[in-house]
């Protein structure tokens, strides 16, 4: 297989990095040489492919490219325009990247035609909606083992507070819930309060990273609840150490909310449940 078959793919790549810095094509245009026959040319300016000459992979970046001429792989034109003169020859494929498409009767395109939108935004979305859905994905990811491996790990360095809130958020889940929510709402009405005066933003972003561990905090409660219940259901249950529990509840509560739609409502709810124990842990240790 030949190295030279993919260059233009690597060129396409680094095409779409940096189109967004690319200008107008240049009034300027540059017909292939003679002795750039049978090579790849890469140009950033205007191209015309002449009768009687033969690239291999053409690529345009912000300018338009004239083809009369035979192209024996591929054209890549990005933000420009591409015309096929009445002799032009495409072996394989034109792509063509936020411009227009020209056609004469006579020109001839072995595989198709790519035409990917006249607006060069449609093409500066695609990767970003692909880096936006990786990073998605990346933060699911990262919740999904924060979430089995958090009660794991607190379970075994912090036990007894942990069994303490798993205790409180099992026999009373639905009262979590109205705690959680009231006191949700008292702090996000004083954080933004305290935020609108200015001066009260450093107080305000202290509660709010206070509430936000408070959140976590109380989701191991939930996660041990309902490891709990998986281990009483289990045969051997009994032999399962307070680590593993954990684990299993945690890892359950994350298949839970992976599931979409559903997953936010059962994480929300078990979030208030969890932020509304770590409430009543805290007032009955004050009394």
């Amino acid at each position: 297989m030949k190295l030279g078959k993919y260059i233009w793919q690597l060129c396409l790549m680094v095409a779409l990095l940096l189109l967004p810095w690319q200008s107008v094509a240049e009034a300027q245009t540059w017909t292939i040489p003679s002795f750039a026959n049978h090579r790849n040319v890469v140009q950033w300016q205007d191209t015309t492919v002449p009768v009687g000459s033969s690239v291999h992979n053409l690529i345009v970046i912000g300018g338009n490219a004239v083809i009369d001429g035979v192209v024996t792989d591929n054209i890549v034109v990005v933000n420009g325009d591409v015309t096929l003169g009445e002799s032009a020859y495409v072996k394989d494929r034109v792509f063509i990247f936020g411009g227009h498409m020209t056609m004469h009767s006579g020109a001839e395109v072995g595989n198709g035609i790519i035409h990917l939108g006249e607006d060069v935004t449609t093409l500066i979305s695609i990767p970003l909606a692909g880096l936006l859905a990786l990073f998605m994905d990346f933060v699911r990811l990262v919740g999904f083992v924060i979430l089995v491996v958090l009660p794991a790990l607190l379970s075994r360095f912090s036990g007894n507070a942990c069994e303490s809130l798993r205790r409180i958020t099992d026999a009373y889940f639905v009262k979590n819930i109205v705690y959680g929510l009231l006191w949700s709402l008292v702090l996000v009405g004083g954080e933004v309060a305290l935020a609108m005066t200015g001066i009260g933003i450093p107080i305000a972003l202290l509660l709010m990273a206070l509430h936000g561990i408070a959140c976590i905090v109380g989701i191991v409660g939930v996660a041990g609840a309902i490891g709990h219940h998986i281990v009483t259901a289990m045969v051997d249950g009994a032999l399962v150490s307070r680590t593993k529990m954990y684990a299993y509840g945690g890892f359950a509560l994350a298949l839970v909310t992976a599931i979409p739609v559903v997953g936010i409502l059962v994480g929300l709810v078990c979030t208030l449940a969890g932020f509304g124990g770590v409430c009543i842990v805290l007032s009955r240790r004050k009394k």
